[in-house]
């Protein structure tokens, strides 16, 4: 199993690494079409500044603040996925920046082409690990064996009260009680 999960982050790494090589930007391109669709309802929000880098954003009876120093927004969007929200959009455009600029540095290109020291994959076949890992497989054994739980006594059945629909030849449905003894 950990050999199968340290393939699998291996060839992962490998993949982002080459995949990120092609991109023309300096920023993920997943990340360039979500923010174009968290700005589709754009143009609908106003911008009210209240400060050198805080806005308030209002659309009716809705109102967000975002601070372009802090890269945040009172709707949490832009801090929990690191893309600018639509709030956020909307201030940045009012100030004549490119919202590109203020995606977070997780997404760029740099981040992605990290040093292949910094992404070490340990070696799993040691002795030790093996010997772990059968160890852990006994154990996993030893506590799938059953136990029967003992019913307590207001949980018997004495007697099923079901049953049995059976069909005569002549057509006729006959009821008899279920014998489950």
């Amino acid at each position: 199993m950990l050999e199968e999960i340290q393939l699998y982050m291996m060839e992962r790494f490998y993949n982002l690494k080459e995949e990120g090589q092609k991109w023309d930007t300096e920023i993920c391109p997943v990340a360039i079409k979500k923010m174009e669709a968290f700005g589709e309802s754009l143009k609908s929000w106003y911008v009210h500044p209240s400060g050198v880098t805080a806005f308030e954003v209002r659309n009716g009876f809705y109102s967000y603040c975002v601070n372009l120093q802090e890269y945040s927004c009172t709707c949490n969007l832009w801090a929990v996925s690191g893309i600018p929200c639509v709030h956020a959009q909307a201030t940045i455009m009012y100030t004549q920046q490119d919202p590109v600029s203020y995606i977070s540095s997780w997404f760029s290109k740099e981040k992605l082409q990290v040093n292949e020291e910094e992404i070490n994959v340990e070696e799993v076949n040691d002795e030790d690990t093996q010997e772990i890992m059968r160890s852990n497989t006994q154990e996993s054994r030893m506590r799938k064996t059953q136990q029967i739980r003992r019913r307590k006594p207001s949980e018997r059945i004495t007697e099923l009260k079901l049953k049995k629909q059976v069909v005569s030849k002549f057509g006729m449905t006959e009821s008899t009680p279920l014998n489950l003894e």
